[in-house]
Parts: structure tokens; C-alpha cells; sequence
């Protein structure tokens, strides 16, 4: 007898969630490898199609910055065309408490991507996956 059924997210929508809820998700290196997996099961159209439905321009920046930083520069510019049209504000890689956001509102700033990195980032460059599109 069916009990019911239910949706499953998609790779590039698991991707958008774990970003959204990185303060709930786990440290930051664990999401970047949960990412590193999921690029692979993800195109570019995929991941336009999840901007347009997700529509969180806050999402989109952090997830575009840890793509740039584990190499995904393509992908990373598919988020960066999106959010060329939004009116963006800076937010912090991963939540902050009040103590973290006076330290560090005014320094370790990514322009490009309008992102306080508040979490050292460095290490994520060591779990680089080799097969991503360093272009």
C-alpha cells in the first residue's frame, strides 16, 4: 500500500541548502567537500535554473565565493552573471556573532564578490578536486 511520496533536492539544490544553512550545515570544510561531490552531478544550466528558482542573492554569493575558491571558476561566474542585476550587500561567509561583526566588518573583505570571510578559507584550497574546470 503506498504510503505517499515526496520530492528529493537536486545535486545543485542540496549544493544552494548547504550554503544557506551553513550556519546549521557544518564546518565549513565538511560543506566544501559535500560541494566538491555535488559539482559533479551539476551543470551550469542546472545551477542558473536553481539561481532563478532559489532566489536568494545572499545564497548565491556565498556559494559562489567557495566555488572560486575550490576552482569552479565557471561555475562561479554563471552566479556572478547572476547576481550582476541584484542589489547586493555584503554578508558574512558563515554567520557571526555580535563580537565577530565588530572585528571583522571592516577587514577580510572579497569585493568581487561582496563577502566578509570570517572563516579561514585557506584549507579548502588543499582539497581541491582535480578534475574541476580550473579555466
Amino acid at each position: 500500500m503506498p504510503t505517499g511520496c515526496f520530492n528529493l533536492a537536486s545535486p545543485v539544490l542540496t549544493a544552494l541548502d548547504l550554503v544557506k544553512y551553513i550556519g546549521t550545515s557544518g564546518c565549513l570544510n565538511k560543506i566544501a567537500d559535500a560541494i566538491l561531490k555535488l559539482t559533479e552531478k551539476f551543470t551550469e544550466e542546472d545551477l542558473r535554473n536553481a539561481l532563478i528558482k532559489e532566489g536568494r542573492a545572499s545564497t548565491a554569493q556565498r556559494l559562489g565565493f567557495l566555488l572560486e575558491c575550490l576552482g569552479y571558476k565557471k561555475l562561479a561566474l554563471v552566479i556572478e552573471t547572476w547576481l550582476k542585476h541584484k542589489n547586493i550587500s555584503y554578508v558574512f561567509m558563515v554567520p557571526y556573532t555580535i563580537v565577530e561583526k565588530k572585528l571583522l566588518i571592516s577587514k577580510n573583505k572579497n569585493r568581487r564578490r561582496k563577502i566578509i570571510v570570517n572563516k579561514d578559507i585557506r584549507e579548502l584550497h588543499l582539497s581541491k578536486n582535480k578534475n574541476n574546470d580550473v579555466a
